[in-house]
Formats: C-alpha cells, structure tokens, sequence
C-alpha cells in the first residue's frame, strides 16, 4: 500500500502503545455498492487473473475452516510475482483463482487480492444479492498485531473505496481474540486441564504434541506418547473455540511474527517463555452470544462496541481455570481469587484489550493540543462572539483585536480582586510548567 506510513501515522492514536493481546484474526462480510466503474474494474481483474493462470501451474490449495486457502499468500516470495492491480494508494497482489467459501454457491467469490495481510475476496457483482455480502475481508494475525482492528478496517475502507465502492453494512464472520502472556509455561496450563481443574462450556478437548500442534488446524491430536513435551490444549470444537499454546514455538520459524510479538506484545524484550490464549469466535456464536447485556453480535460496530462484555463472558463464564480440586456442584461459590494465578493473569490481560486502548486513545487526544494552545482556541473563540455581538464594522483584525480587550478590561476592572484571587490559584497550579514567577509572591 503507497502512504501506509503516512495513513498509520495519521491514527498512531490508535496503536502507540504495547498491548498484551488484540484481535488475532477477524473476517468480515460487506455490502458494496460500486459506482459506474465497475464493468472496468472486473475487466481488469479478470484479465490479471487469467494472465496468472497462463504464466504458472495452479498451486496447492489447503483446506481452512472457510473453505480453500490461498496458500500463496502465504509465500512471500511467490506472492511477488502475481500481477498488481494499482489504485491511487493500494497495490493489490491478484490470485490466478477464486475461492469458495463453506462450498456454497452464496459464498463463491470470483477474485481474491491481497496487501498487507488483508485479503479481500470479490463475488464480481455491483451489489449485494439479499443478505449476502458481496465482498470478504480476511484479516490476518500480522496486520492487527501491528496495527489493530480499527486501523485494519480503515485501511480495508480506504482499499474498497478507492474500487469505486461504497460501503454499507459490515458484518462479523469470525473474531479470534488473543492474549500473549510473558514467561508463562504452557505446560502449567497443560497439567491443570490433565487434572480437570477448570470449568468449561466446550464439550470437546484436546491435547497437542511437539511434532503435532498447529494451532491453525482443528485436526484431532488425541494420541500422546511418552517422551514427548505436550504444548498446547484446545477446548472446544464449533462455533466457540480456546486454544491455550507454547507462542514461540509455534511462531519461532517466522521471522517478521517473531519481532512483531518482541515488539508489540513483550515491549521489546522477547521472554524465555510465552503462552499465548486465543478464543475463536464464529459467525454463529456471535449471533447467539446472550447475556444479561448482549443480545446477539451481527456487524462489527457491534462488536466494538461489546467487545468488553464479549472477553468477560469467555473469560469468567464460557471458561474458568482453577487448578484445584473442587466440588463441580456448587461452582458458583467459587470467585475470581480461586483463580489459576496464569490464569487470573490471562483475564486481566484481556480485559486490558479495550481498557488499554480507551485509556491510551484519550491520553493521546488530550496530548496531541498543548495545553496553551488549547485556551488561545478558547479566547478567539469568546473574542469572536463578544465583538460580533456589538454589530461594529472592523477595517483590521488588529482593530478587532483592540476593542475586544478593551472591553476584557473593562470588565476585569470591575472584580480586580475576584480576577486576582483566580490568578492565582491558577498560577499555583501551573507554576511547575512555567518558567517565569516560580511562586505568586515573586516579582513580575
């Protein structure tokens, strides 16, 4: 993408901070609507397509959750040598095939592009047919580790628009949500679950060995063998999903996944050890999710905007992780101190998600205005509604300027010692900030 610096230093808002988690992988369903432009737009996919297809073999295709993947997207190198299709800010990589989702002919997109980790995916009509988005929006682990959700959806926007689409209702098809949590083992979490010292909605598990465990799948791991060190658990096997996994490993043959989990995960330290705790929510478990405050999760400013009621009900309802006997009759006179303590660490890492970030986004708008700067806006903004009040007519803003502190003058003259007595309250509360009159008895 041309600019994306640019773009991302824009909303660095958003993202100047190191969290413990976010959004792993989320996959949304839009209703476009594209202008005029169109017809041009799938003459030139197809042609990009169809010279792909003549220039290389059909790769391998593996078999995801969601249908075929689009395993070059997964290859740098190979991913180089599709055609570009250019637009005024994006550069899209074009597959030489289309993709199929849950292999239904209401979920088979005739393009597939790539950029940045963001994957969208074309049905080729103008507009959405009924209920049924007509473009998909895949976004991977390393561009919302990098970036976030919300610059993520911007830059997807900005993508789409720049297509000649407008963008109407944004549905949620799937949210992986994910904690990386610093010097915790895995196998504490492994030998809890052998025991059975958790409580769990899922009605399924598994365990996952070395030479096995790709959190990515859902293959049944269910044979163990002695010798081998276990390094992961799955709970779950549908619509709502927790795999709790050793991160490095599983990440430690990806370089870029590697520096951005020092980065933007551990604070520029990379730790001995990291467990990652990933949810897997999909479109169905979303639209069900019913508690005292949710009624249904269906597009994604829902989902923002719930997300804090979402991580609380996995984390304190769907799952609970004890590590010690107890009587599964009477849980709920069980509370949060009898908590694994990886695990207690775990919630308070997930809910720092959202808390974090409304913290760290307000810090940042209160930060990006100085403080002086701020209350000059607010005196230009009383000047101008005072003086326009008095109908005059002004040759010079110099004039305007005159008659406007002429009459503050006057008025302030009126209570000298009310404006006195209010200078110096606020002188001692400033005084640290500023470099002149170190107390209010010092010479002006």
């Amino acid at each position: 993408m041309k600019n994306l610096e640019k773009f991302t230093m824009a909303n660095k808002h958003m993202f100047n901070y190191v969290a413990r988690g976010g959004e792993d992988t989320v996959y949304l369903s839009m209703n476009v609507k594209f202008n005029d432009s169109f017809p041009q737009l799938l003459a030139d996919l197809e042609r990009l397509k169809n010279l792909e297809q003549k220039a290389k073999p059909r790769r391998h295709r593996a078999e995801s959750d969601y249908g075929e993947s689009d395993d070059e997207f997964d290859d740098p190198e190979y991913e180089q040598t599709l055609p570009v299709l250019f637009t005024d800010s994006h550069e899209f990589r074009v597959a030489p095939h289309g993709m199929n989702l849950a292999n239904s002919r209401f979920s088979n997109y005739r393009f597939v592009l790539h950029e940045v980790g963001i994957r969208y995916l074309l049905k080729g009509t103008p507009e959405p047919n009924g209920a049924s988005g007509n473009v998909f929006v895949m976004i991977g682990s390393k561009p919302l580790m990098k970036w976030g959700i919300e610059i993520c959806v911007k830059i997807a926007r900005s993508a789409l628009e720049e297509m000649g689409g407008a963008i109407g209702e944004i549905k949620v098809s799937r949210v992986d949500l994910c904690v990386d949590l610093a010097g915790v083992d895995v196998e504490r979490f492994q030998d809890v679950f052998a025991g059975g010292g958790y409580v769990c909605r899922a009605r399924r598990n598994n365990e996952y060995e070395v030479r096995d465990f790709n959190p990515d799948t859902h293959e049944d791991f269910s044979a163990h063998k002695y010798g081998h060190r276990k390094t992961g658990v799955t709970l779950g096997k549908s619509n709502v999903v927790v795999r709790i996994y050793d991160k490095l490993r599983e990440a430690r043959n990806d370089e870029e996944k590697m520096e951005l989990l020092q980065q933007n995960r551990f604070g520029g330290v990379m730790p001995e050890k990291a467990t990652r705790v990933e949810f897997e929510l999909k479109r169905e478990a979303l639209r069900n999710l019913m508690t005292k405050n949710l009624f249904g999760i269906c597009t994604l400013d829902e989902y923002l905007t719930n997300r804090s009621s979402i991580i609380r009900y996995l984390t304190t309802n769907w799952l609970r992780v004890y590590g010690h006997f107890f009587d599964r009759t009477h849980t709920d006179r069980l509370t949060e101190k009898d908590y694994l303590p990886e695990w207690r660490e775990a919630v308070r890492a997930f809910r720092e998600i959202d808390a974090g970030k409304v913290e760290q986004m307000r810090a940042e708008k209160k930060a990006s205005v100085p403080e002086h700067r701020r209350l000059k806006d607010q005196i230009i903004g009383c000047a101008t509604s005072i003086v326009a009040q008095s109908r005059r007519d002004y040759e010079y803003v110099e004039e305007f300027l005159d008659d406007f502190f002429t009459q503050i003058k006057a008025h302030a003259l009126l209570d000298r010692d009310k404006v006195t007595d209010a200078i110096y309250k606020k002188r001692m509360f400033y005084h640290s900030l500023s470099p002149f009159a170190a107390s209010p008895g010092a010479a002006a």
